[in-house]
């Protein structure tokens, strides 16, 4: 877990995690020199429980090297991610993705459908991803097929395909990045539960990144046409969105006359 002055959801985050059936895990958090209480909040915690391991980044780095920093001290077999914002819903999530990579040892990475919270918790929409490796490789370069916080990763094959980019060009696409690398030596999954609340932030980001995200997910497309079904389509359909801003998008798939249309599209249902 990356903590950057998280502390107005930061206790539901942790609580979240350790009140998961499956208990035997080490909890990484890794705060990136926040300047409000949470690294108090985070200490709190651990001097409850020996599960929690600390660490404090001397400068604020960014998520992608907060996370390889995280990763690279963990000692598990699997790598799980949730940002200080979020809440793991189900109980038994771990245990559940913990099972589906026992039984599944070609898989590297399995994740869960989300339910989007707003700031107060409020429902908005479940998000259901593809399921099977094979659907997801027909839309992962349309879209991401993981939500971030919902994901288990062997860390075997992240040793082997690299962790994060570190990268300014893949900042905030830095997950969709590393799950095309994955996908190319190994199987991946969703499970069809909605185990984790993801909270939409009203602020968001700002138009001016949300064009750079779009461009950078647009030449993610094209680097990894090669290697999944549909690129074409998938650079096509961004480059026709490039322009428009995400509350457009937003409103044009609340449209009932539009969800399907969206869900076929991007293989992901609201």
């Amino acid at each position: 877990m990356p903590v950057y002055n998280g502390s107005q959801y930061l206790k539901q985050s942790i609580e979240s995690v350790l009140n998961q059936s499956f208990l035997d895990f080490e909890f990484v958090i890794i705060d990136d020199e926040s300047r409000d209480n949470s690294l108090e909040i985070i200490n709190s915690y651990a001097k409850k429980d020996p599960r929690i391991k600390i660490i404090r980044n001397k400068k604020n780095s960014g998520i992608q090297k907060s996370l390889n920093r995280g990763i690279a001290k963990s000692s598990g077999e699997y790598i799980a991610r949730i940002d200080h914002d979020d809440i793991w819903r189900d109980k038994d999530k771990l245990r559940k993705q913990v099972d589906f990579l026992e039984k599944n040892p070609h898989h590297a990475l399995v994740g869960t459908g989300v339910l989007c919270i707003d700031p107060d918790g409020r429902k908005i929409n479940f998000l259901q991803y593809k399921i099977s490796n094979q659907e997801i490789r027909n839309y992962i370069l349309l879209s991401n097929q993981f939500a971030h916080s919902s994901v288990l990763i062997r860390k075997e094959a992240l040793e082997k395909v690299g962790y994060y980019s570190e990268d300014k060009k893949y900042k905030n696409i830095e997950d969709h990045e590393l799950w095309l690398r994955i996908g190319k030596k190994y199987k991946l999954a969703n499970l069809p539960d909605d185990a984790v609340e993801y909270r939409i932030s009203p602020m968001g980001i700002s138009l001016k990144n949300q064009f750079r995200q779009r461009l950078a997910g647009l030449k993610l497309s094209v680097k990894y046409s090669g290697d999944y079904p549909n690129g074409f389509k998938a650079i096509l359909t961004k480059l026709l969105t490039l322009p428009l801003s995400r509350s457009v998008t937003g409103s044009i798939t609340k449209n009932s006359l539009f969800k399907k249309g969206y869900a076929k599209f991007t293989g992901i249902k609201r």
